[in-house]
This record gives structure tokens, C-alpha cells and sequence, in this order.
């Protein structure tokens, strides 16, 4: 019973965020606000999270299988995360870097000489 409950609850999530994921990233492409682009995608790993949690509780009544089934359903969104902080780092890194501005300073000069 609880585990039903629990579906569609996540039902409800998943359509919710899914909706709030698609309307950010087209406001934020029309008014180019890279914030509401990546609120945007934000909710879009959300979004695989919660698949990733409703196929779990899909398979949560069967005992034997349980153990493995929740290990399988994190993996993928533990990957999406990873890459989703590796590109947000590389972001700010490349943001960072030197313009060519003529002006030097302590950030610039350490940036550069890596």
C-alpha cells in the first residue's frame, strides 16, 4: 500500500519537474539567462532521479532482488551528476581565465601559469 502511495507521488514529481525543467530552459534561452538554463537542467537530473527512485519502488516488493535493484537504480544518476559537476567546473574555470585585458592580476597570473 505504501509502496503504491509512494509511486504516485513520484508520478506527480516527475511530471511536476519535468514541466518546471522545460519551461526554464526555454525562458532562460529567450531572455539568454544561463541561471534559468541551468535551474532549467537542474531539474532534468531531478527528473532521472526520480525515474531512477520509480523504477526502484516498482521492484521494492520483490525481497530478493531488492538490494540489487537499488544499487542499479543509483548508478546512473550518480554518473549524470558526476558530469553535470565536471562540466559546471569547467565552466567556471574557463570563466576565470585571463581576457587579454592588458591588467594583471594575482588570479590571472596563477590561472596562466598552469
Amino acid at each position: 500500500m505504501y509502496v503504491r502511495r509512494g509511486e504516485r507521488l513520484e508520478y506527480f514529481t516527475i511530471g511536476y519537474n519535468t514541466l518546471e525543467g522545460v519551461t526554464s530552459i526555454v525562458a532562460g534561452l529567450i531572455a539568454r539567462s544561463v541561471s534559468l538554463v541551468g535551474f532549467g537542467l537542474d531539474s532534468l537530473i531531478e527528473v532521472t532521479s526520480g525515474a531512477a527512485l520509480l523504477w526502484r519502488l516498482h521492484h521494492d516488493l520483490d525481497l530478493s532482488r531488492r538490494e540489487q535493484v537499488e544499487r542499479a537504480a543509483l548508478r546512473p544518476r550518480d554518473d549524470f551528476a558526476d558530469h553535470w559537476r565536471a562540466l559546471r567546473n569547467a565552466n567556471i574555470l574557463l570563466s576565470s581565465a585571463p581576457r587579454n585585458s592588458g591588467k594583471r592580476s594575482w588570479t590571472n597570473c596563477t590561472i596562466s601559469r598552469r
